[in-house]
């Protein structure tokens, strides 16, 4: 009886618009993730950089790194109308990622990458291939590095551990205070996928053309709102994860996008 109403239900899309079914037959593509830094408002040192925060503390940062845990697109969750619906009743065994109904995500990739917070540069974390027709927002996780995350430094032991920053903060009377921060608390973000240099929100459609997805952080907003004469090492870190993930974005650098 089922096998019955699935073949009705195609001959009337068939009927209906050919055109428009093709949009919600099954597709597949690739999705590559890199990480990026916005440098805007950070001075490059020798050895690392320096910003002014939002408080008026002069940061120099000496040493550190941070742990990309993974990263992973969320697809859309508007609806398709009678066409999604249709398509959804003749396919009722499987569940689009992000949906719901699984914990297994087609488009996250878990890759444990260690990155410099003194020689910030682009790293490529990885290329995951799908099969949802488009995707809305990004999500993104700081995790504690393992045995085998890519890049671990020889200068300091990230293992188990998410970020590491050492520096110092000069405050409005000119003194000097050197901190180091450590921690394995993981913290993560989700955000709209946009265009580069555009804040519109925008969705990516996989198909023929791979998508490239730019997580982008940024430096010159790492030590906002941190109050370096009252911030214990446990303040202080949580406020640094914050701020890394809070100003992510999530940049469609390659694939075919629409509103």
């Amino acid at each position: 009886m089922y096998q019955t109403v699935q073949v009705i239900l195609f001959i009337i899309m068939i009927l209906m618009a050919p055109s428009i079914i093709a949009d919600y037959l099954p597709v597949e593509g690739d999705i590559s993730y890199q990480l990026d830094w916005d440098l805007n408002g950070a001075e490059l040192t020798s050895d690392g950089w320096q910003i002014t925060t939002d408080l008026g503390y002069e940061v120099v940062i000496h040493e550190g790194y941070i742990t990309s845990f993974n990263a992973s697109l969320i697809s859309c969750s508007h609806s398709h109308g009678l066409f999604g619906w249709l398509v959804e009743m003749l396919s009722p065994g499987e569940v689009q990622a992000g949906h719901g109904g699984t914990d297994d995500e087609p488009s996250i990739v878990n890759a444990s990458v260690v990155e410099s917070l003194t020689a910030p540069s682009s790293t490529v974390m990885g290329t995951v291939h799908v099969t949802e027709p488009n995707y809305c927002n990004g999500f993104y996780v700081l995790g504690q590095a393992h045995d085998l995350a890519a890049n671990l430094p020889d200068d300091f032991d990230m293992t188990g551990n998410s970020l590491y920053i050492r520096g110092e903060y000069i405050a409005n009377d000119g003194t000097a205070t050197p901190f180091t921060v450590t921690t394995n608390v993981g913290w993560g973000t989700q955000d709209d996928l946009t265009l580069p240099q555009s804040d519109r929100n925008i969705h990516v459609a996989v198909g023929n053309e791979a998508i490239t997805i730019s997580i982008q952080r940024s430096l010159a907003t790492l030590f906002d709102g941190i109050d370096f004469e009252t911030a214990d090492e446990i303040t202080l870190s949580h406020s640094l994860l914050r701020n890394l993930t809070d100003n992510t974005c999530f940049i469609v650098l390659t694939g075919k996008t629409h509103s």
